[in-house]
């Protein structure tokens, strides 16, 4: 269990480390699990291969944090999954979609994302649904927002309609980040 924890830290920190979309051996992964991440989601999203399965997480040079708390976050394939569903899970099918500002599901998400922050000083440019399915058959959504300075996402169930305060993420690019002294 410790080794599947470290191997799973290490490959957190890999994204900093390489330039390679995938990270980490994927020799295990099914047939059915997607070996990169879609064109359209690749400048800000990458795969990760642990002994658990896999990650979806920031590529190099940028991170993802929680809104709230500036904890690391990623999305392990095996999101929803319990206790009692043993091996690992990988990710089946990744689609993305443009999708209207005013739409009714991506007004709901930016509600969500807002809900108890304060107000952010530039509108929402664009957003994006991400849908990901795993090979466990369990499905999420992924809003992603974006404006001229900034790109935050918030996870939601399959129909978009329920949304998820405490899963909100700040997509953040640390190549020019300098430690503090």
């Amino acid at each position: 269990m410790i080794q599947r924890l470290l191997a799973t830290l290490c490959l957190v920190a890999l994204p900093c480390l390489s330039s390679a979309a995938t990270f980490g051996d994927c020799t295990g992964a099914p047939q059915e699990a997607i070996g990169e991440v879609p064109p359209s989601v690749s400048d800000w999203a990458a795969l990760a291969c642990t002994p658990d399965g896999q990650l979806l997480t920031a590529p190099p040079g940028l991170s993802w944090k929680f809104v709230t708390t500036l904890g690391a976050f990623v999305l392990p394939a095996g999101f929803g999954q319990s206790a009692a569903q043993p091996g690992p899970a990988y990710f089946r099918d990744i689609q993305v979609q443009d999708i209207p500002l005013d739409h009714a599901l991506a007004r709901h998400a930016a509600a969500m994302l807002n809900d108890g922050l304060a107000p952010i000083d530039v509108p929402w440019r664009t957003a994006q649904v991400v849908s990901l399915t795993n090979t466990r058959a369990q499905g999420i959504r992924v809003f992603v927002f974006e404006n001229e300075t900034m790109r935050w996402g918030m996870l939601c169930d399959w129909s978009g309609e329920q949304c998820s305060t405490r899963h909100r993420f700040m997509v953040l690019d640390v190549r020019d980040a300098t430690p503090a002294p």
